[in-house]
């Protein structure tokens, strides 16, 4: 009871997202968000020559648009963003968006390896139609990722966003892991509503939160 009164715990489905906790909301984007649901992540179909194949994206949404899902994981790891350009990003989400059934919400990753352009791509996957950004912690140098170094960029982040953002940790695509009591410090932002935590054994993640928060319900466990 004491784990679960402090941070709310998560359900593993294959390859899907699950997020339960409920009613979330954003006093700095000044919008009240609820991200309970299934959310898939996207995966980016590609022609011969690698560029983005939009008709394929087309065919593929037309079918998940008819599964009750709560909406969609765009541009995270099943996306392959990292091989694509700024402009393909965006249009991805701008895309997916458009096409996406009335009430499904995007969730799109817009994490970069700078801040300034972390939160310049989030300005713009939000103009593109995004209801919450995903964001991915820098990762190439790794010795200078402290946890005053990521609670600074994940502030400044969020402080100028303008919308909602969700933190992705990914140890096995990043190589790091982001430590415990910089989500915690993150988890007090107004505009942090949540974690993204793909790295491994999220009950022993869980329980080390649980033991170093002093809040109700600081984050919402993800797969």
């Amino acid at each position: 009871m004491k784990l679960l009164s402090k941070v709310q715990s998560c359900v593993s489905l294959p390859r899907w997202i699950t997020i339960k906790k409920r009613a979330l909301s954003s006093t700095m984007s000044g919008k009240s968000l609820d991200i309970s649901g299934i959310y898939p992540p996207l995966a980016t179909p590609y022609n011969k020559d690698e560029s983005i194949a939009f008709d394929k994206l087309e065919h593929n949404m037309q079918k998940w648009n008819k599964i009750p899902f709560k909406g969609y994981v765009v541009q995270g790891s099943n996306a392959e963003w990292c091989f694509q350009s700024w402009e393909e990003r965006v249009q991805v989400v701008r895309e997916t968006a458009r096409l996406a059934a009335p009430g499904k919400l995007i969730m799109a990753g817009s994490g970069c390896e700078s801040t300034r352009e972390t939160i310049r791509m989030g300005t713009e996957m939000a103009e593109a139609g995004a209801h919450a950004l995903l964001v991915v912690n820098p990762y190439y140098f790794k010795d200078g990722m402290t946890s005053e170094a990521l609670v600074a960029h994940y502030t400044a982040v969020a402080d100028q966003s303008p919308l909602p953002i969700v933190i992705y940790n990914v140890p096995r695509n990043t190589g790091m892991n982001i430590p415990v009591d910089a989500i915690v410090k993150l988890a007090q932002h107004p505009n942090i509503i949540g974690i993204k935590d793909s790295g491994g054994d999220v009950s022993v993640r869980l329980y080390e939160l649980s033991e170093m928060c002093n809040c109700e319900s600081t984050v919402a466990g993800l797969i």
